[in-house]
């Protein structure tokens, strides 16, 4: 999915939340002394969509076509992590209130998500809509918000990401050189913080580059999904 200037993905942690389970990663991976612990040993991940629509024409009522496409894409883009998704089901209804009016922090995303998710804490539960004032291009909350709040959906890549200063912790993830602000385009050789080690990831998934230009993930964030998904 290519993202338009200005737009960004969003969570709705609390950056306690982030530190927290940032330091808790940092225990469990001193503590597993495997040679593996960074590849992935788990079958594939059901995915459930829930198309949630206007009307039934073209507000919001996306073709099987597009959902495959998107599975492909998805796959494509964690082929290096061995992680694979598989698409469980697909349902659609039509809600104009749900379609133009959720919101992370709402009662209708509430609502909805009760009344939709399916599947259990390793499952992801994938549900579109319209933002109409929003600068998002979507959101999700981090995995370990399942025990507290099993209706909310669960995010593919916890952590944020990487732009947020050149001396910030950024990402917190210890592979990926940081960067001033984000990346939108293909700039090649782009290093907005000299004075640190490492060029601008722009071809890393987690930055906002062009689609033709991100195909990577790198050792630290596949580390981060293998033991989010473990717990």
């Amino acid at each position: 999915m290519s993202v338009r200037q200005g737009h960004h993905c969003g969570t709705s942690i609390s950056q306690d939340d982030v530190l927290a389970t940032e330091q808790q990663f940092q225990i469990d991976e001193a503590l597993d002394t495997s040679p593996n612990h960074a590849e992935c040993h788990f079958g594939p991940v059901n995915i459930y969509f829930h198309i949630v629509a206007a009307n039934d024409t073209v507000e919001g009522w996306l073709s099987d076509t597009a959902i495959n496409d998107q599975m492909s894409v998805l796959n494509d883009c964690f082929n290096t992590t061995g992680l694979q998704w598989t698409l469980a089901s697909v349902d659609r209804m039509i809600n104009e209130t749900w379609f133009r009016s959720v919101y992370s922090v709402n009662k209708f995303n509430y609502e909805m998500k009760t009344q939709l998710q399916v599947g259990n804490v390793f499952d992801l539960n994938i549900f579109t809509i319209w933002f109409e004032t929003s600068f998002f291009v979507g959101y999700a909350t981090f995995p370990q918000n399942y025990t507290v709040s099993p209706t909310l959906d669960r995010i593919v890549i916890h952590h944020s990401n990487f732009p947020g200063g050149c001396y910030d912790e950024g990402d917190m993830v210890n592979d990926t050189p940081v960067e001033d602000d984000s990346t939108y385009g293909c700039h090649m050789s782009r290093d907005t913080c000299p004075h640190v080690p490492g060029e601008d990831p722009i071809y890393n998934y987690m930055d906002y580059s062009l689609d033709c230009c991100m195909y990577e993930f790198t050792p630290g964030q596949v580390g981060q999904v293998v033991h989010m998904r473990d717990q």
